[in-house]
């Protein structure tokens, strides 16, 4: 079809380069319900810093606040987010929103995309029986739906650097949602033979990274009882040809640190077993406590008090370079430090201070020189953003240094 106009719900770090990409193809709408966002996006401002302010001031995308302003529209891009409450039960509530307002304005011969990482047959016995029930419809004879996962990288990948896989409920839908995204994906497309192909294919991505991730978190837990440096160890297997290096840290943010508990539903609800999933979690989830309870004992053997001691976190974010405090692991880091008895600070001047307040209730600091004059006993260099590698061994002072992301000039110890 040569008349597409395009609504694109949610204009997060997925759904506002995706928009600005189809503005140039095609008439387009962007929505998202939080009336900051829009304003700043209008004022070329992109808090996500995944678009410039000249790519938003020269794009025709247009903006709303709801989905019914889209009435015009035939094909529906949704980009919800799908986050994991404090249990780690996945959260479904704004995907399922974000349907039920598409299928207030549905119509037929309409496309609905899905591009939120869901479990898979989330698509299809989740949203699909919104739409239908809602708007009064059938899929594959009044309207279609597709799913084509995002591949977004915050910070590094973008939407033009990866292939993009698409799917959809019928062979002509397919043909639609290729001949849409063909122009903007110069990475070309890969063609999933079902809808939960891709959704599963989306959550096999990150979830083998986690694995991977997790595995590398407890071999460095367990060199560095022995007194070994990972990093030595690490280098040295890289250098058989199989070998796949991954370094120590924190896995937290919205993907990885969240997607197997997606699949691990649905297998609790199908009575499978998922020992290397639920073991992959276990341990990265079990890395704040370690790197708490190490710096405490590493102080104690230098005959140093913990109660009082002034500690301050470098970094916030989930990553590196990036805005977004979501999952973050550094937050259970720093309220495992605070049970010990430190006083602790945290300044990240990249992160969104405003989301980590109202997430979290943690005031951030965002001038490191400042934060650096007030001598901290203990400095803990939990993110590796780059303005973080630039300070010197002699801004570093007497501190003792942990140094989780090996980026300090000095450290007395490192993951």
């Amino acid at each position: 079809m040569t008349n597409e106009k395009i609504c694109v719900v949610g204009l997060g770090y997925v759904g506002l380069p995706l928009a600005l990409a189809f503005a140039k193809q095609h008439p387009t709408l962007g929505v998202d319900n939080n009336p900051q966002r829009l304003a700043t996006l209008q004022q070329g401002i992109d808090s996500t810093s995944e678009t410039s302010c000249e790519q938003l001031r020269a794009s025709s995308l247009r903006y709303a606040a709801n989905v019914s302003a889209a009435g015009d529209c035939n094909v529906y891009i949704v980009t919800a987010p799908t986050p994991v409450y404090e249990d780690y039960r996945p959260n479904w509530s704004l995907l399922e929103q974000a349907t039920r307002d598409v299928a207030a304005v549905l119509k037929k011969g309409d496309l609905v995309v899905f591009e939120s990482t869901v479990c898979p047959g989330s698509t299809d016995y989740l949203c699909t029986p919104i739409l239908e029930k809602i708007a009064g419809l059938q899929v594959n004879v009044d309207f279609s739906c597709a799913y084509s996962p995002e591949r977004i990288s915050p910070n590094e990948k973008g939407i033009r650097d990866a292939v993009k896989i698409i799917s959809a409920s019928n062979p002509q839908a397919l043909k639609r949602l290729q001949a849409l995204y063909e122009p903007i994906i110069p990475a070309g497309l890969h063609i999933a033979e079902s809808i939960q192909i891709a959704e599963a294919a989306k959550l096999t991505e990150n979830i083998q990274r986690d694995v991977d991730i997790a595995i590398t978190n407890e071999l460095a837990m367990i060199f560095d009882q022995f007194g070994i440096d990972s990093d030595a160890v690490f280098a040295a297997a890289a250098t058989k040809w199989n070998f796949r290096r991954f370094r120590p840290g924190l896995v937290g943010g919205h993907c990885i640190g969240t997607d197997s508990y997606y699949l691990l539903e649905r297998t609790d609800k199908e009575n499978l077993p998922a020992p290397v999933l639920r073991a992959a979690r276990q341990a990265n989830n079990a890395v704040p406590s370690y790197i708490a309870e190490r710096i405490c004992t590493l102080l104690q053997q230098r005959q140093q008090t913990i109660k009082g001691t002034s500690l301050l976190l470098l970094g916030y974010a989930f990553k590196e370079n990036c805005a977004d405090v979501r999952h973050t692991l550094v937050e259970p880091l720093r309220s495992a430090l605070v049970q010990h008895g430190f006083d602790v600070s945290v300044c990240d001047p990249v992160a969104d201070a405003q989301l980590a307040q109202q997430h979290y209730g943690v005031t951030l600091l965002t001038d490191t020189e400042a934060a650096l004059k007030q001598q901290p006993q203990v400095i803990v260099f939990a993110v590796a953003h780059q303005c973080f590698a630039n300070i010197s061994e002699t801004t570093l002072g007497n501190a003792f240094v942990a140094d989780i992301k090996r980026i300090a000039a000095r450290a007395d110890w490192r993951l």
